[in-house]
């Protein structure tokens, strides 16, 4: 399941929430859309009846969640989609989700290690990658100098190690 928001509050008196988007495409919440509510691993569908946005939040109400004590009950639950309902992205950029978990190497052929979390840095992402035997982390900046390709259907992902990248 992929996390597309979290529910922060109520909103009004008529069982809408004021949701954090945790995606790029906020336009992604539609009227009729079945979301996954996640509350502490208690996983419920719920269908999206009204959508509107106001700054930098959603504001979303669901079907049989009629009044501000039954959406209160929804406050900081997470709303999830499965994998294949995320919007496409363009040619060459990928969700985390995708890459967490895949095999690293060099341009040589050597296994450096799976991509373990993708951290942003404001100018790039920077891609972790731990060795499961030695648990020797590299830092690996996600731009084209160094990922020089990304294979989901071979499950890999080939780096050139600059100059001071491993010690």
């Amino acid at each position: 399941m992929v996390t597309i928001g979290k529910i922060l509050t109520t909103q009004g008196n008529k069982g809408e929430v004021k949701v954090q988007p945790y995606t790029d495409f906020p336009e992604r919440f539609q009227v009729g859309d079945d979301v996954f509510l996640d509350r502490e691993g208690q996983i419920a569908s719920y269908r999206i009846v009204s959508v509107r946005h106001h700054q930098r939040w959603v504001i979303l109400g669901f079907e049989g969640v009629d009044d501000m004590s039954a959406a209160e009950k929804l406050r900081g639950t997470e709303i999830k989609v499965s994998p294949d309902q995320v919007y496409p992205l363009p040619e060459g950029h990928y969700y985390v989700f995708q890459l967490v978990g895949l095999p690293v190497f060099s341009e040589e052929g050597q296994y450096l290690g799976d991509l373990t979390n993708v951290l942003p840095t404001g100018g790039n992402d920077v891609y972790q990658v731990v060795h499961p035997q030695t648990n020797r982390e590299i830092l690996v900046p996600a731009i084209k100098e160094c990922v020089k390709s990304i294979d989901l259907e071979q499950k890999r992902i080939t780096v050139e190690l600059l100059p001071g990248l491993i010690d």
